[in-house]
């Protein structure tokens, strides 16, 4: 018995890609890490134009981020275009709007203690900040800027249970 295609089936170069990457075996176990990481950042790329945007900081969370500099700051590796290609898709996804932007903006520098570019040796978070056009995109970055740095310290000002 043959399926319907749904008519919501997606189609394009990224899905093929998860197909084409799911169907694959793979014997050596670090290229199977390497293919479940960049099946992983597909299936990010896939689902972040439909989330909104206070979903942002779960989904860019430290592990994420981490994995993307870690991944970006070694460009001999077989994950650097993909981590590449991820950047740019998620800088166009947030373009146009100002609060996405500043989600993506401050995850990527909460997680890397503000090095983002540097580490990755982009200019991603230089790039967005940039492309803020209005004011209220500018004080929305900067109120959020101002919170993450008063609750960054607030938690150093707290005694450590260590004794």
């Amino acid at each position: 018995m043959c399926q319907k295609e749904s008519p919501h089936a997606y189609s394009g170069p990224l899905v093929q890609r998860l197909r084409d990457s799911s169907a694959s075996s793979v014997s050596d176990s670090r290229s199977a890490y390497h293919d479940c990481k960049h099946l992983a950042s597909d299936v990010l790329l896939l689902l972040l134009s439909r989330l909104p945007a206070s979903f942002i900081p779960m989904v860019l969370s430290y592990k994420l981020v981490q994995c993307l500099t870690d991944i970006l700051s070694t460009k001999d590796i077989w994950l650097h275009k993909a981590a590449q290609y991820f950047l740019k898709e998620l800088s166009d996804w947030v373009r146009y709007d100002d609060v996405r932007k500043v989600y993506v903006i401050m995850a990527l520098q909460k997680h890397s203690s503000g090095r983002f570019d540097c580490i990755t040796q982009t200019k991603t978070v230089k790039d967005l900040m940039a492309e803020f056009k209005t004011e209220s995109g500018c004080m929305l970055f900067i109120q959020n800027l101002i919170s993450m740095l008063v609750d960054e310290g607030h938690a150093s000002e707290k005694p450590s249970d260590q004794s």
